[in-house]
This record gives structure tokens, sequence and C-alpha cells, in this order.
């Protein structure tokens, strides 16, 4: 397997930040199926949850093993605890590093996410609500989505007053998603994201979300999923036993990978 570390400089970001990439294997090494024969190498950049980094994918050996599996380029970069989203301040353009800045420097230094159709977005807690935002903020750059336990707390936040605490204190939600009373009506929701994109008839990736019946998000999970039935929006929604853990998030990320791929003309093994 083949993985490389990089370090790059963000001018999103105003410093230097580590990117992780896991390489399907070279082609002595691969077995056989049909993800090799039928097509080229696609894309997808993985996002981490809260007090996490992209680090920790790599640690399970689980990435590695779905990088094989489908002929995928996984891209595992440091969100911090930002829900990669833009934010007040030098230096803290989220959005734009891992929406633009960051598919650009893949596409030009390595030769990934060259199309549209080629690079996927997907994440896990944080990273599932990253996925949603990112992707639907700028769906020029990605062609499929997949969002798995995604934090989607913007419904609670919206209800948070000074002094109270869920995760994280009201400060902190104020700094990432701004004033907490508007944060509905703002372009910090994927409702609302999604809302403009149909009214300004541009390309809606296809979403994959998951969540397990034991998560402590799954009612905002499928809060989000039935304003996607009622918008008649291309979704997979999987419920399925499972926490708010590993354990659910990496057979879910495959399950992704499956629904995004049996969308495209390309069949898989």
């Amino acid at each position: 397997m083949i993985q490389m570390t990089i370090t790059m400089f963000s001018q999103a970001l105003q410093r230097h930040t580590e990117v992780l990439v896991a390489f399907p294997p070279e082609p002595g090494k691969r077995e056989k199926n049909r993800s090799y024969d039928q097509r080229p190498v696609k894309t997808l950049l993985l996002l981490h949850g809260y007090n996490g980094s992209g680090r920790e994918f790599m640690l399970t050996g689980n990435v590695q093993n779905l990088a094989a599996k489908y002929n995928v380029a996984i891209v595992c970069p440091n969100g911090e605890n930002s829900f990669y989203l833009n934010q007040k301040g030098t230096g803290r353009s989220y959005g734009d590093f891992f929406g633009k800045e960051l598919p650009a420097f893949l596409r030009q230094y390595l030769g990934l996410c060259a199309a549209r159709e080629d690079t996927m977005i997907g994440g896990f807690s944080m990273g599932g609500f990253g996925a949603l935002h990112v992707g639907l903020s700028h769906p020029e750059q990605f062609g499929g989505i997949i969002a798995v336990s995604s934090a989607l707390v913007i419904y609670n936040v919206a209800q948070m007053k000074p002094g109270d605490r869920d995760l994280a204190d009201y400060d902190y939600y104020k700094q990432t998603f701004g004033e907490p009373k508007n944060v509905l009506q703002s372009t910090n929701n994927p409702e609302v994201l999604l809302i403009n994109l149909q009214k300004n008839g541009g390309p809606i990736p296809p979403i994959y979300m998951a969540c397990g019946t034991e998560d402590m998000l799954l009612e905002y999970n499928r809060r989000f999923a039935q304003f996607l039935t009622e918008h008649a929006l291309q979704f997979h929604f999987d419920q399925q036993p499972g926490g708010h853990d590993r354990d659910f998030g990496i057979p879910h990320l495959d399950a992704g990978l499956r629904y995004q791929f049996s969308l495209q003309e390309s069949a898989l093994c």
C-alpha cells in the first residue's frame, strides 16, 4: 500500500497544514476486480470528527483497505475543530480550504480531482457535517457526498443561549457558526445551501447518509433526511443498529462508496 504525508502552506488558513493520502496498491499487488478494469482512480476527501485529525483514519488500516477495494485515493486532511466552515478572522477560511484550495492542490501536484465525477467528499461526525456543507457549497468540485453519523448540531445550536454548553460552550458555537439565533437561516445550514442550489438550477451531488439507531445524533440526521425527502433530492439514508463510533462509521463509509459508485456507469466488484 502506498501512503503519503504532505505538508502544504494554505493561503486560506495562513499556515502549514498536514494532508495524508492513501493510494490504491501498485498494479502488481492489486486483487482482480472491476474497480480497476473499468475506470481510472477516483478521489475521496475524508473528513475527521471533533477532536480528531486526518491521522486517525490512517491508523486504523481500514482506509487503506477501502483504497484498495475501490481503486480510490483517500485524502485525509486536518480540519481541527472547525466544522469545516469559513469563520471570522484571518486564517479561518476552512470552507475555502477544503472546497477550493485543497482540490486545486491535489489536481496540480498529484493529478487527483481531475473532474467532478471523479471526486467525492465524505466524513464521520463533525466530518459528516463538513462533507455535507463543503460538498453543497462547492457542487462543481464534488460528484458525491458520504455523510456518516453527521453532527448536524445546527438544530441545537439555534436554540442555545449565552452560558449554555453542549459538546462545547456557547462561545465556541457562536465563533464557529455565527449568531446562533440566525444559524438556520444562514448559509452555514446545509438546508439553505440545497434550497439555493435548487433555485439556481446548479448540480446537486447525490448524498449517502448513515446513522446508528443508538446514536445521540440520530434525530438530527432523521430531520435532515426528511428535508431531503420533502425537496425530492437524490439521497439514501441507512439507519441500522449502532452507536457513534468507528465500528459503525467504517462499514458505512464502505457502504457510501458502494452507493456512489452504483450511481455511475461503471459497475464495481
